[in-house]
């Protein structure tokens, strides 16, 4: 199945192009919500002091 997934990519730039820029466009998005959520809690830290 996955085999056959990658080989319909292969055939199609544009949708491998779609998948990748998607891929990427959700790893940024993850790291900016992870790096938001370290800034919460050191904020939160910050003012229980």
């Amino acid at each position: 199945m996955i085999s056959g997934l990658l080989g319909g990519l292969a055939l199609s730039p544009t949708l491998d192009q779609l998948m990748v820029s998607g891929l990427l466009y959700i790893l940024q998005n993850h790291v900016v919500l992870m790096v938001l959520g370290e800034l919460q809690t050191h904020v939160m830290v910050f003012k229980k002091d």
